[in-house]
C-alpha cells in the first residue's frame, strides 16, 4: 500500500496507525451553503432547532406536565363542586 522510499507516506501511515491505536477519528464534512432566501432560512432554523435539543425537549416536557396537572386539578375541583351542589 504504502512506499518505502517515501517518507511522508510512512509518517502517515504512521498517524493512521496511531490514530486507529487511540480510537479517535479525525474527518472533516464539506458543508454545502444554501443559496437561495429560502433555503438559507430553512438551513437556520434546522440549525437552531439541532443546537437546541434537549432544552426545546425539556421545555416541551415540562409545559405539557404543568398542563396535565393544571387540567387534573381544575377537572376535579370542578366536578367535586357540582356533585356538592347536586346533593
Amino acid at each position: 500500500m504504502f512506499r518505502s522510499n517515501e517518507p511522508e507516506s510512512k509518517m502517515s501511515l504512521e498517524k493512521t496507525l496511531e490514530h486507529k491505536a487511540s480510537g479517535t477519528l479525525l474527518a472533516t464534512e464539506k458543508r454545502m451553503y444554501p443559496k437561495t432566501r429560502w433555503a438559507k432560512r430553512v438551513a437556520t432554523v434546522t440549525s437552531y432547532f439541532e443546537k437546541n435539543r434537549m432544552r426545546i425537549f425539556w421545555a416541551t416536557l415540562y409545559t405539557l406536565v404543568s398542563i396535565g396537572i393544571f387540567a387534573e386539578r381544575a377537572y376535579c375541583k370542578f366536578f367535586s363542586v357540582s356533585s356538592f351542589i347536586q346533593i
